[in-house]
C-alpha cells in the first residue's frame, strides 16, 4: 500500500512539474478551438501554468498585458483560468469554457470613463471619471444565457460646470440575448436614471438618460445652456 501511495505521489508530482514547465503555446492551441473567430490572441510568453499575452483583440478592442494563471481547484466550479488585464482597463476575472460557452465568474474591473467611452466608440466630449464594475455570466453563440452585474460611476469631471454632482451613481447590468442593458438607478443626487443598450457584437450603445438636478443649481444651469430648457422645466433628456 505504501508503495502504491509513493508511486501515486511521484506521478502527481511529475504531472505538476510537466504542467508548470509546459510552454504557453499549449494553452493557446487548446483555446483556439473554443474561441470565436473575432477574438484574436497575440503572442504568448511564460508557461502553461501561468503566462501573458502581448495583446488580446475583440471587435476592434485591444487589451494589453493580459496574463493568466491556471487554478486546478477551480476546475470543479467550471472556471479554472484566472485572468488579469492591465490596460486600458484594470481587470481580474475567473473563466472557463464548456460546450462552446464562455463562463465568466467574479469579474472585477476599474477604468477611467474616457477609456471606456473610447473602447465603445463614443466621443468623451471632455468628460472623464472613475468607473468600477463587477459581473458574472455565461456567453455563447446566441449571446448571454446567465448574467448578473453592476456598474458604478465613482467620480465624474468635465468642462460642464456642476457635472461632478452627477456621481456617484450605479447601474444594474442585465443581459438580453446579444445585448447588455444598463439600468441606471435613480438613487443619486442629480436623479439620473434611464437605460442604455450595449451590443455584445460591437456597435454603438443606444438608449436615453434623464437628469433632473435641483432647479437653478449649477448643474441645472449648465445643462440648460448645453441642451436647452426642458419641456417640463425639470427633466433633461440625453439620447444616444
Amino acid at each position: 500500500m505504501k508503495r502504491v501511495l509513493g508511486i501515486s505521489a511521484a506521478l502527481l508530482f511529475f504531472l505538476i512539474c510537466v504542467i508548470w514547465r509546459a510552454p504557453a503555446w499549449l494553452l493557446v492551441d487548446s483555446l483556439d478551438s473554443h474561441l470565436p473567430p473575432e477574438l484574436q490572441l497575440g503572442s504568448a510568453s511564460g508557461s502553461l501554468w501561468q503566462g501573458e499575452f502581448s495583446t488580446v483583440q475583440y471587435q476592434g478592442i485591444t487589451l494589453e498585458q493580459v496574463s493568466w494563471q491556471l487554478q486546478p481547484i477551480k476546475a470543479l466550479q467550471g472556471s479554472p483560468l484566472k485572468l488579469k488585464v492591465k490596460f486600458p482597463v484594470q481587470l481580474d476575472a475567473e473563466l472557463g469554457f464548456s460546450q462552446g460557452q464562455l463562463k465568466l465568474n467574479a469579474l472585477a474591473a476599474k477604468a477611467s470613463l474616457a477609456s471606456v467611452l473610447d473602447l465603445a466608440g463614443v466621443p468623451s466630449m471632455g468628460f472623464d471619471g472613475r468607473l468600477s464594475a463587477e459581473l458574472s455570466g455565461v456567453f455563447g453563440e446566441q449571446g448571454c444565457t446567465e448574467f448578473d452585474g453592476q456598474l458604478e460611476l465613482l467620480q465624474l469631471s468635465g468642462d460642464l460646470a456642476g457635472v461632478s454632482q452627477i456621481a456617484p451613481l450605479r447601474a444594474d447590468l442585465v443581459c438580453q440575448g446579444r445585448n447588455i442593458n444598463l439600468k441606471i438607478a435613480e438613487d443619486n443626487s442629480a436623479k439620473v436614471r434611464g437605460s442604455v443598450r450595449v451590443p455584445l457584437a460591437g456597435g454603438k450603445p443606444t438608449g436615453s438618460i434623464m437628469v433632473s438636478p435641483q432647479a437653478n443649481s449649477e448643474l441645472y444651469l449648465s445643462l440648460q445652456d448645453f441642451l436647452g430648457r426642458p419641456r417640463n422645466g425639470k427633466d433633461f433628456i440625453i439620447r444616444l
